[in-house]
């Protein structure tokens, strides 16, 4: 089965694949993009909006134009294969080393840890046709990064 990636902005913000690869660090403790990696995925995510701009009687300021919603979120989600360990801690645990099926390449094997971030962001509906959303996430696995990570999410439709 061709492999779920659990770090998209619209999934678990914070986690996306280019982002892992700045000043060359690709992995940290045994967090890195292979966990959020896996032929099964399993996500949650929790929002509290306020209507910013948008019709008098919901919204802060009134906009008969642009309607937004700031919003603080947290995400969660978690990657995994048939025969994974899972386990819910903020480091993985070292397992052992196996041959990779795909690439006959010997690697190391972690627990499988739920990837976790919150933060906030600007919901924006630009005229019915798409929502811009950009955000700033603070991922809590990624020891990679400091403090938190902007994004920007496009989507169809409000």
């Amino acid at each position: 089965m061709y492999p779920l990636y659990v770090g998209y902005n619209y999934l678990i913000r914070g986690y996306e694949a280019n982002s892992f690869y700045k000043n060359g660090n690709t992995s940290t403790n045994g967090f890195d993009i292979n966990q959020l990696v896996g032929t099964k995925i399993a996500v949650a995510n929790f929002e509290v909006r306020l209507p910013f701009t948008g019709p008098k009687k919901l919204a802060a300021i009134e906009s008969k134009f642009l309607f937004t919603d700031l919003n603080a979120f947290f995400d969660i989600g978690l990657a995994y294969e048939k025969g994974s360990k899972v386990a819910f801690r903020s480091e993985p645990s070292f397992l052992g080393t196996r041959q990779n099926p795909r690439t006959g390449a010997i690697e190391d094997v972690y627990e499988r840890i739920p990837a976790m971030s919150a933060g906030v962001s600007l919901r924006v509906n630009v005229f019915g046709y798409f929502v811009l959303e950009p955000y700033f996430a603070i991922p809590f696995q990624r020891k990679d990064v400091s403090g938190g990570v902007f994004g920007l999410t496009f989507s169809p439709g409000w």
